[in-house]
């Protein structure tokens, strides 16, 4: 019989696909919501919130791997856990993984795993979640930048030192990033520092959506930000931030009393964390990466 989670609050799970009603018995105590296909799915996902979703493939496998492709490239849903259940003869393991699935099970699916695997990832979201509300709520003036909202560097410096103390405790990974906007100072040039503040705004807000919510992102100079990832190797942390870069580099901006649409080129550059290295170290090597 699998576990229950020890909550005082009920998951919230989407189950996926056409007789799935066996797996919402694995899943006791969570609040369970059902649609026969990926596409009544997109329409779930995006108009209510969900902990988790968990599919169950019949049939053709590739409409179940463009809802996760979909949800992985939608800021909102960038961070849900995805579980699929399907034959391996019409999806492997890896070609999950690849279309970013959190959790890949052969069929039949192990009750208690899945359980397991469900209520870990759920968990672990809402405690993504919990750091980043107590980031923010710890975020006074002081801290913040004004113009953005971001973090300042200041905090920046602070929040780096016990990070990195952590990560060297427990012998975790962390990177951190760096995205550089000249931009920002070319339409200061051409339009002034009200319309520069506007273009930062937008960028900055841009970034902080299509990151995962337990990372963190500061202001550390005029057009550069800073962007730390804990328990995050330095591939990890590259393939978030050349999805950021793209992302930024197809987009459009409208900044006020500009009357022509703005793009940007974004440079980028990451570092992971060495054993015995200091915030400075770590910084430095970051920054000089959007060099090269």
């Amino acid at each position: 019989m699998p576990l229950r989670r020890k909550s005082d609050l009920e998951e919230r799970i989407l189950l996926i696909g056409h007789d799935v009603e066996q797996i919402g018995k694995h899943l006791p105590g969570a609040q369970l919501s059902t649609v026969a296909d990926p596409f009544q799915a997109e329409l779930e996902l995006e108009h209510k919130s969900f902990d988790a979703a968990i599919a169950k493939i019949n049939g053709d496998p590739l409409p179940y791997l463009d809802l996760c492709v979909q949800t992985r490239n939608n800021p909102r849903l960038f961070n849900l856990p995805l579980i699929l259940i399907a034959d391996p003869d019409s999806l492997s393991e890896e070609a999950a993984y690849q279309h970013g699935v959190s959790g890949y099970f052969a069929e039949p699916a192990d009750p208690f795993k899945l359980n397991s695997a469900a209520m870990f990832l759920v968990h672990r979201q809402r405690l993504r979640w919990a750091v980043r509300e107590a980031l923010i709520e710890a975020a006074k003036p002081a801290i913040k930048d004004p113009a953005t909202g971001l973090f300042s560097r200041a905090f920046l410096d602070g929040y780096l030192r016990l990070r990195i103390a952590h990560a060297h405790k427990l012998s975790r990974p962390l990177s951190i990033a760096f995205f550089r906007v000249p931009e920002v100072e070319h339409i200061r040039q051409r339009f002034g520092e009200e319309q520069a503040n506007h273009l930062r705004l937008q960028v900055s807000q841009w970034i902080t959506r299509l990151l995962r919510t337990e990372a963190l992102t500061a202001l550390y100079q005029d057009n550069e930000f800073c962007v730390v990832l804990p328990d995050s190797p330095q591939k990890e942390a590259d393939l978030v931030i050349n999805r950021i870069a793209g992302v930024l580099a197809y987009t459009d901006f409208a900044v006020r009393e500009v009357y022509e649409p703005v793009k940007v080129w974004v440079r980028v550059g990451s570092a992971e964390l060495q054993e015995g290295e200091t915030p400075k170290m770590l910084v430095t090597r970051a920054r000089q990466a959007m060099a090269e």
